[in-house]
């Protein structure tokens, strides 16, 4: 999904004697330029932020998501008959807003959230460690990584947002799977997949794990020699999502 072009790829290749340019996946080392965030570009079009605004008007238990305290992760992996000699990267995000509605008599809880595609990182030292991963780009590569990535791959100037909205399924309190719809790329695909729900007082808690194919939202996964190595279709997502309880209607996504 936010993962191909894969120029990471290089330093496994030089040690067979072979040069090729960087690809996908990169950090936001100081000296590139930070992009705006979403609580300087606003809400994407079409977000339902009046959804949640209604809900919490008549009482109901609207939490806000802080993007100081979620994370999106992405695992990228090699692919091909090379894959041995590429490395697996992770893509992340902490920029995370929206909104998540607590279930209640008879309507299912459901979160609408999105994160702006120039928040994205790759290979910060914190997700290596966690997935104890030890090789990682110079600065320079992943600054040149990250805006073949933002340009080439997911044309972060015409998409510029990752959108989510889900929907609890079943009738398990606290929701146990989500059905989502994401859009990404300038389309949209719909997914099942696992949620752990945590309320503790006014806070709540949201982790998950599920695996996405980047071909059906029209990226075409980034390959050289043929094919023989290449950026694998599909990727591993994780996430964290925290939220505070409102104590007013929400009047925007900041």
């Amino acid at each position: 999904m936010f993962a191909s072009g894969m120029r990471h790829l290089h330093r496994g290749l030089e040690a067979a004697g072979l040069a090729f340019l960087l690809g996908l996946a990169g950090c936001m080392p100081a000296r590139v330029p930070q992009a705006p965030t979403a609580r300087q570009s606003g809400a994407p079009p079409g977000f339902p932020a009046a959804v949640y605004q209604r809900a919490a008007a008549h009482g109901a238990a609207v939490f806000v998501l802080d993007p100081n305290r979620s994370v999106i992760l992405i695992h990228v992996f090699p692919a091909g008959p090379l894959a041995r000699l590429g490395h697996q990267h992770i893509v992340s995000s902490r920029d995370a807003h929206g909104f998540v509605l607590e279930r209640s008599g008879h309507a299912p809880g459901r979160t609408d959230l999105y994160f702006p595609v120039q928040s994205l990182q790759v290979d910060n030292p914190q997700d290596m460690r966690r997935f104890h991963l030890t090789e990682r780009l110079s600065p320079r590569d992943i600054a040149a990584t990250r805006a073949h990535m933002l340009d080439a791959v997911l044309d972060a100037s015409r998409y510029p947002y990752v959108r989510i909205e889900a929907v609890c399924r079943g009738k398990a309190d606290p929701c146990r799977s989500l059905k989502a719809r994401i859009w990404l790329h300038g389309r949209s695909r719909t997914v099942t997949l696992p949620v752990r729900v945590e309320r503790a007082g006014r806070r709540l808690t949201a982790t998950g794990r599920f695996t996405l194919r980047q071909t059906p939202f029209g990226i075409t996964p980034y390959e050289i020699l043929g094919g023989s190595l290449r950026v694998a279709d599909r990727l591993t997502l994780r996430f964290r999502l925290r939220g505070r309880l409102d104590v007013s209607p929400p009047t925007a996504v900041r």
